[in-house]
């Protein structure tokens, strides 16, 4: 297997172009169902590809760790405590949401493990969704295109919202793919330094931009986060003026107009409650009644949707992922899903440490270990202040499970995949 190469086949081009659109839920002159049903058609047939090559030629086989089906059972049984205490419909719901992530995740290590170029369709996803981002920046900055979200309840045009439902939504999904910008502008320096820095400061310039013109405040924190993490690690002399020309680029903005969109101009001097309560919009009442309502029921939880809790369910939810799950599920959906998050980091970290110790330093999977760890930082970061974590809201972390069904491919089979398809003698892996 080249992992060089560009040709992706059908089913990993269409894993490509759903990825680069995942966090795209409309666009102008199309309605919004229209624009759900060709995601859907996208990501379906590039399931069924993907499977029905997995099966004849014989390798369809899944992971038998917490990215496998015992990951699937275990996500489950650690929010059964909040089943027991809900509808029919929630639990209903809960396990769509688990069942869709982890069928989708299998079906990237599927590819993988049939040879498919992983990193080809990381790095054409990653220049899919930069269009996208650039017009919501253009709208944001030359006021054109002024497109209306088509939502009902959310009168915003394409500058507040992006093209995401809300512009938490948006911020948070395009936040995803800062890390894989990173890595295909590492592929494009090998051939050339010039186009490697140019894509990396481009795609920074209009994610971020997108952002900064969205107000998406937890998305902008992940994204610059996962820049000075990618610095710090991956410290290169043609990178080194990559972080000094971003920063170039930001001041060219109007601070003014960003301290607004950001809701940054209420603070100022000795900060009162008041003030923090305008920052956080409204959440900081709530995440102190979330405190409380876990420490009265730590073990239980409240069930799923939390109903029935004054000052919570009428305030929009609970805007800290950790919070929520304890309200819902108690300590054990918490821990539970700590350990998830320390699985589908180490898959990441495990893949990239093997690569750096190999005989091959110039592999592009030491690159994507690092992506796929610092795809799955960035969400961990966003979940301090929005209420999804990994379940729920698929379209926005379709990146997260695509990275983890990566690399759990290559760590689990890396004297068949990786030391071969990098051409490396680096021997099993340690796991």
């Amino acid at each position: 297997m080249d992992i060089s190469g560009e040709r992706l086949g059908v089913g990993g081009t269409l894993l490509a172009l759903y990825l680069g659109t995942s966090p795209v839920y409309w666009f102008a002159g199309f309605p919004v169902a229209a624009v759900s049903a060709v995601k859907y058609l996208l990501v379906a047939c590039a399931v069924v590809a993907i499977w029905v090559r997995g099966v004849r030629s014989g390798r369809a086989a899944l992971p038998f760790d917490l990215t496998g089906p015992p990951g699937l059972v275990f996500a489950l049984l650690v929010m059964s405590t909040g089943f027991l205490q809900t509808d029919v419909q929630a639990v209903a719901s809960v396990f769509y949401d688990v069942a869709l992530a982890f069928v989708f995740m299998w079906t990237v290590y599927l590819y993988v493990l049939n040879g498919g170029n992983a990193i080809g369709v990381l790095r054409l996803a990653s220049i899919v969704i930069l269009p996208f981002c650039a017009l919501v920046v253009s709208a944001g900055v030359l006021g054109f295109p002024a497109w209306q979200s088509p939502f009902l309840g959310y009168p915003y045009t394409i500058a507040d919202s992006g093209l995401g439902g809300v512009r938490t939504g948006w911020s948070v999904g395009v936040s995803l793919f800062v890390p894989i910008c990173l890595l295909t502008a590492e592929h494009l320096g090998r051939r050339s330094p010039r186009q490697g820095v140019l894509f990396a400061l481009t795609s920074l310039v209009v994610i971020v931009g997108s952002q900064l013109v969205t107000g998406g405040r937890s998305g902008l924190l992940a994204s610059m986060l996962v820049l000075i993490v990618w610095q710090i690690v991956r410290p290169t002399r043609r990178w080194i003026w990559l972080v000094p020309a971003f920063a170039g680029a930001l001041i060219t903005l109007d601070w003014t107009w960003i301290f607004l969109r950001l809701r940054l101009d209420g603070l100022s001097g000795a900060l009162s409650y008041e003030q923090l309560e305008t920052f956080s919009s409204g959440r900081l009442e709530v995440y102190i009644a979330a405190i409380e309502a876990f420490l009265s029921r730590p073990l239980t939880g409240f069930g799923l949707a939390h109903t029935g809790l004054s000052g919570i369910s009428s305030s929009g939810g609970i805007h800290n992922a950790w919070l929520r799950l304890g309200v819902e599920t108690g300590a054990l959906g918490v821990v539970g899903h700590l350990v998830l998050a320390f699985v589908f980091v180490k898959r990441g970290l495990l893949l990239y440490v093997t690569s750096k110790r190999s005989r091959c330093p110039a592999s592009e999977l030491e690159s994507l270990g690092l992506a796929a760890a610092l795809v799955v930082v960035a969400l961990l970061v966003t979940a301090m202040f929005e209420p999804g974590l990994f379940f729920g809201t698929f379209q926005i972390r379709a990146m997260l499970f695509a990275v983890v069904g990566v690399g759990s491919a290559y760590t689990t089979h890396w004297a068949t995949l990786g030391a071969h398809s990098a051409d490396c003698s680096g021997g099993d892996l340690e796991r």
